[in-house]
């Protein structure tokens, strides 16, 4: 029968990926999880109750967490980046239009004839 602590290990991972999708209050609870795990771990292996099968799971797992935890981050900067960019960007367009752009007299768009425009100023 496989120690506890392969199942446990193997659900945490799980939980990781679902903590990820969920938000800072669910990858806050995960970091409180996995904790335990290891405190679990260490007392295990201070009492030399587990096998090294349990011991490659474990050590597969974390692997795989860090990987994970770090393309996240690397994602996290990137849409960070994107949109610092995307903003800036959208300044620089809204800096450059002016109301004062747009005529007081003309031709109104649907017809033929001239209106007066709306005074923008006094917008």
């Amino acid at each position: 029968m496989p120690h506890p602590l392969r199942t446990d290990f193997l659900l945490a991972e799980e939980s990781f990926v679902s903590a990820l999708s969920e938000g800072s209050g669910s990858i806050q609870s995960f970091d409180e999880t996995w904790s335990k795990l290891q405190l679990s771990l260490e007392e295990a292996m201070k009492l030399g109750n587990i096998d090294d099968d349990t011991l490659g799971v474990v050590h597969q797992v974390a692997s795989r967490i860090q990987m994970l935890a770090g393309r996240f981050i690397e994602l996290q900067d990137n849409v960070g980046a994107v949109t610092d960019s995307l903003e800036r960007d959208l300044n620089v367009i809204f800096d450059d239009l002016s109301l004062q752009e747009f005529p007081k007299q003309g031709r109104c768009c649907h017809c033929s004839t001239t209106e007066a425009s709306p005074d923008y100023d006094t917008l």
